[in-house]
């Protein structure tokens, strides 16, 4: 399967859609994704947060502008970040730190 990110193809291995998992092959260290195929993602997001209520959760903004409503958590608690290739820079990591400096995470 093709598809395209800032005007980039490329591609993506149809088989994984079958498995129930797969490896990122990423720096520094690679991670394992696995599927949820739950019609409502917020329902494994909500087990995750209520294990730890004290816990940040970082979100793509898009991603919150279509499930955030389901989420339940502190909103004071939630980053809605551009999940862009411009917002992986220094500043956009800056913006992060100062969130989690704001809730005195260590």
């Amino acid at each position: 399967m093709k598809y395209h990110i800032d005007g980039v193809e490329l591609t993506f291995d149809e088989a994984l859609l079958n498995a129930d998992s797969f490896e990122v092959a990423s720096h520094p260290r690679p991670y394992v994704v696995r599927w949820n195929d739950d019609p409502n993602p917020c329902v494994a997001i909500n087990q995750q947060l209520a294990m730890s209520p004290q816990a940040i959760l970082l979100c793509d903004e898009h991603v919150f502008d279509l499930y955030g409503a389901g989420i339940v958590h502190d909103p004071a608690k939630i980053i809605k970040v551009p999940a862009t290739e411009t917002f992986k820079t220094w500043e956009g990591a800056a913006q992060v730190f100062d969130f989690l400096y704001q809730h005195h995470v260590t």
